[in-house]
């Protein structure tokens, strides 16, 4: 191998593997930014299930309620 191969060969390495590091570091901040906005999506949702819960209960109360009513009538 002649010198300039190996100079190249070492300058590639020298800024090749800062850049590969430098890149995947920041797909990692974008997932884990991702993830951080997906949970609280998911913490949304969890309130928004319980919500509409307590309203399927109200609502089937309301409605076995009316049920009795017409029964005793």
């Amino acid at each position: 191998m002649a010198e300039w191969e190996i100079l190249l060969l070492v300058y590639t390495g020298a800024f090749g593997l800062p850049m590969l590091v430098y890149g995947a570091w920041g797909k990692m901040k974008d997932m884990a930014l991702t993830i951080l906005e997906c949970r609280g999506d998911i913490g949304q949702l969890a309130r928004d299930v319980a919500v509409l819960k307590m309203q399927l209960d109200s609502m089937a109360a309301r409605e076995a309620e009316r049920l009795r009513e017409e029964k005793i009538s």
